[in-house]
């Protein structure tokens, strides 16, 4: 993996280490702050923490729309997001470029419901239904519907 920014991506992941972050947390953020570094240079811009702007950051993100899913945009935004932080607390910038940049929309994942049975319908469990036998324990009933 290369090392962009003047090598300051070394000394972050080292920071991710020391704060215990998970491996995969320290690849995601690693890999964000490289895609950021090399779409700066596809567009003909130096991967320098002090000349990025927001809008430059706004334009890798935007970039990969409709490109990846939309959780990892939010994973590289969120890579870039804890860089920057990191830089601004290391003393190399005095204002993260993602200070005014929200977060993609992740939609929320869908959650299977269970049926709901109506009253008297004979695959609906019930108080009245009686607790069936496990054959291994024949002597202890379990309560809950027949199989």
């Amino acid at each position: 993996m290369i090392d962009p920014f003047n090598g300051l991506l070394a000394s972050f992941q080292l920071a991710l280490e020391a704060e215990g972050k998970s491996p995969k947390t320290l690849d995601n953020y690693s890999r964000a702050v490289v895609q950021l570094a090399a779409g700066l240079r596809d567009r003909g811009l130096v991967d320098d923490v002090a000349t990025i702007t927001a809008a430059e950051v706004r334009g890798l993100l935007v970039s990969l729309q409709g490109k990846v899913a939309r959780s990892t945009e939010y994973r590289n935004y969120s890579g870039c997001r804890q860089f920057f932080a990191w830089c601004v607390r290391e003393g190399e910038l005095d204002v993260s470029p993602m200070e005014n940049i929200e977060p993609p929309k992740v939609p929320e994942p869908r959650t299977m419901m269970l049926r709901s049975w109506p009253a008297g319908d004979p695959g609906r469990c019930s108080a009245a239904t009686p607790p069936r036998t496990v054959p291994s324990a024949p002597s202890k009933p379990t309560a809950g519907c027949h199989q």
